[in-house]
């Protein structure tokens, strides 16, 4: 298959691991007419892009769905309802990753927000923006996910990347992911924060 990498990593600009994802959610911003900075919206989006790299949220179907009223920082969860699920079966993440909290936090969602702060379309184009302003030239499908099921399967183990992933047939997860991250990239993976 591939390792989640060699799909966005450009080997002649990184700075080493984690880099690439570094530029890209720092990459996305939204801005006004007045071209004046959305702070508020632009956090939401980078929450939502680190909720998709870090917990593998489908992006359009369940990322449509999700609402910050799914989200209970002080429960350690995250309640992904059957009807938004790929597969209609409703899953629990837990815990969430310490990272991921940080970027949630600054976002400051409240009850009834939907996590990612626009449709699908303008979400695609949002994040073909921040590949350019990152100078990420190769990118695939899906990438938040498979980067995801790379790390995760390393730094939390099996049942975890399933059970958050929404995967049923652990093969899956053996055949395309097993082994091609180490521990110690996995942890720098998942202690990716926001930079203020």
């Amino acid at each position: 298959f591939f390792h989640a990498e060699d799909g966005i990593r450009d080997q002649r600009r990184s700075r080493g691991l984690g880099d690439v994802y570094k530029r890209q959610l720092q990459a996305l911003e939204l801005r006004g007419k007045d071209q004046q900075l959305d702070a508020k919206r632009t956090k939401q989006l980078q929450a939502a892009y680190a909720v998709a790299l870090f917990i593998g949220v489908r992006p359009m179907d369940e990322m449509n769905g999700l609402l910050w009223d799914h989200f209970d920082l002080r429960k350690n969860q995250i309640h992904i309802p059957a009807e938004i699920a790929k597969t209609n079966d409703e899953r629990l993440v837990s815990p969430i990753p310490e990272n991921l909290k940080e970027w949630l936090k600054r976002a400051k969602y409240r009850k009834g927000d939907s996590i990612r702060p626009m449709n699908y379309r303008n979400w695609r184009t949002q994040i073909k923006k921040a590949r350019k302003e990152a100078e990420v030239e190769t990118w695939c499908d899906d990438v938040a996910r498979h980067t995801f099921a790379t790390y995760s399967f390393q730094h939390f183990g099996l049942e975890w990347t399933m059970e958050t992933g929404g995967w049923t047939n652990p093969n899956t997860l053996f055949k395309h992911y097993k082994g091609l991250a180490t521990k110690e990239e996995a942890e720098a993976f998942y202690s990716i924060l926001p930079l203020e």
